[in-house]
């Protein structure tokens, strides 16, 4: 058992808080990137920590640090501890009603690049005591353990205990190049459609792939079957390629501002997708939660996109 008397009395919260963010991370290399600091530093910190309490608090395993037995004492112990400071601060916050301090968004890669992202400096400029931190990767990052403050994603949450606000809609659309429908000619109708090159979104990216592949990619007879010239895993990757001549590909309006592109079959819609604003129960009426969610939905329109 740790004794709370000697070591912990003038224990470094900073090392305390590095050592939670590698336990919940798995590693030093990945504890890196919400740490700020380099690897050597944090395995420094937990080292001297280790030194401090005379116990060993991780393992080296195959897929990463595994905590000890000592180690998950103290993390289940500094975890309530960081959890209960971490909510006075959004007590204090929401006391005040003041919109300020760091906010960490979660979303994914399209949603960052075509509807965040150009809204950024706008919202800095109107909230400059707001530090936003975005996260963009194509898997849901766990609000509940606080790997991030908000989310904006594809789809209703199912977990009963996230706040929910629909931010708009985005719709598919098929677009190419004039230069490729130039070469290849343009499709009058959707069944068309296999006798061209078609670049496929090979990214499940809030359930996308499977609305995409159903639409564009249905099962037919094996002649008739639509089949993809290339697949990428990357929406600006996709319209990059549409924009070079390489096939007819389905993106949203937002992905193609800018680029020399034309829509293929208009009358025809893809998917579509709803965009969600969710952040957990516990930062409930937090201000700059609230001044971020608004300016999204002016900024995206609450409607369709």
């Amino acid at each position: 058992m740790f004794s709370f008397d000697s070591p912990f009395r003038d224990m470094d919260w900073d090392r305390l808080r590095i050592f939670l963010a590698v336990a919940r991370a798995g590693g030093f290399s990945k504890a890196m990137s919400s740490l700020n600091v380099t690897q050597s530093a944090i395995s420094r910190q937990v080292g001297a920590l280790e030194d401090v309490l005379k116990v060993r608090l991780f393992t080296r395993t195959h897929k990463g640090l595994e905590l000890t037995p000592s180690g998950v004492l103290l993390y289940e112990t500094v975890s309530q501890v960081f959890d209960t400071l971490e909510d006075a601060q959004v007590q204090l916050i929401r006391d005040t009603r003041e919109a300020r301090g760091p906010l960490k968004v979660a979303t994914s890669v399209s949603l960052g690049a075509f509807c965040l992202a150009p809204h950024l400096v706008d919202f800095s400029l109107q909230h400059p005591d707001i530090s936003l931190s975005v996260m963009a990767q194509n898997y849901d990052l766990d609000l509940s353990k606080r790997e991030a403050d908000v989310a904006i994603r594809f789809g209703s949450p199912t977990q009963q205990d996230l706040i929910q606000r629909q931010l708009g809609t985005l719709k598919m659309k098929l677009y190419a190049s004039p230069e490729y429908l130039q070469k290849r000619g343009e499709p009058k109708k959707i069944t068309e459609l296999h006798k061209h090159q078609l670049l496929h979104y090979d990214s499940d990216e809030g359930g996308i792939e499977a609305e995409y592949r159903a639409w564009l990619f249905p099962k037919k007879e094996p002649l008739k079957a639509n089949r993809p010239f290339l697949s990428i895993n990357s929406m600006l990757g996709l319209a990059h390629a549409a924009e070079c001549g390489l096939g007819i590909a389905a993106l949203f309006s937002e992905s193609i501002e800018g680029r020399n592109l034309v829509p293929v079959l208009p009358e025809e819609m893809g998917p579509s997708l709803d965009i969600y604003y969710v952040y957990p129960e516990r930062l409930r009426g937090s201000k700059k939660i609230a001044v971020f969610g608004d300016f999204l939905f002016s900024a995206l329109g609450g409607k369709r996109i």
